[in-house]
């Protein structure tokens, strides 16, 4: 998880009986700007998170193990926010889906005078990105299916936007078919 127990961000773990909490890794250490929206590795031996310019992978230990330029994922850094999440596949360590700022459909942009959020899926080895919702869809908070074949995400279409609950909970094949709502 993410704390902040002086200002700065510092990524930490712990057990779920609350023990052994402890600090992996801050902001301002090994060249890390900041920590948000942590993900763990497909082993548990690492934790990925962005800090806005990088895509991170620190070992549980705290050292890192990789950096790798947002720009380079998303094809442009300034549409990352504090809210991306970079998610890596559970059983593909070359895949990512991640979320981005992206132009809305005219309802959207219209209702909202805000960029959308979009989901994504990059391969890191063959270094393509695909967007896998539509224009006229927000997506958030991605979280893989055990399998890998599935992804799960919170999101909303802009024609609902508007309402006292528009979020719902999707789900879409990896290669981008069967976009399906599960949840209200």
């Amino acid at each position: 998880f993410v704390f902040s127990p002086s200002g700065q961000s510092e990524l930490h773990v712990i057990r779920p009986d609350g023990s052994q909490h402890r600090k992996i890794i801050a902001a301002e250490e090994q060249g890390v700007n900041s920590v948000f929206n942590p993900a763990w590795s497909i082993d548990g031996r690492s934790i990925y998170f962005q800090d806005m310019t990088n895509l991170i992978e620190v070992s549980t230990l705290g050292k890192v193990r990789s950096m790798t330029p947002l720009g380079a994922i998303t094809d442009e850094r300034e549409a990352v926010t504090s809210s991306d999440s970079f998610v890596p596949c559970p059983t593909d360590a070359n895949l990512l889906v991640f979320t981005k700022s992206v132009p809305g459909s005219r309802l959207f942009e219209k209702t909202f005078g805000e960029p959308n959020t979009a989901l994504f899926i990059y391969d890191l080895r063959a270094k393509t990105r695909k967007r896998l919702t539509p224009v006229d869809l927000l997506a958030i908070d991605p979280a893989w299916s055990g399998d890998g074949n599935f992804i799960f995400f919170s999101g909303y279409r802009d024609r609902e936007g508007r309402a006292a609950y528009p979020f719902k909970i999707y789900r879409i094949a990896r290669d981008g078919t069967g976009l399906t709502q599960i949840a209200a």
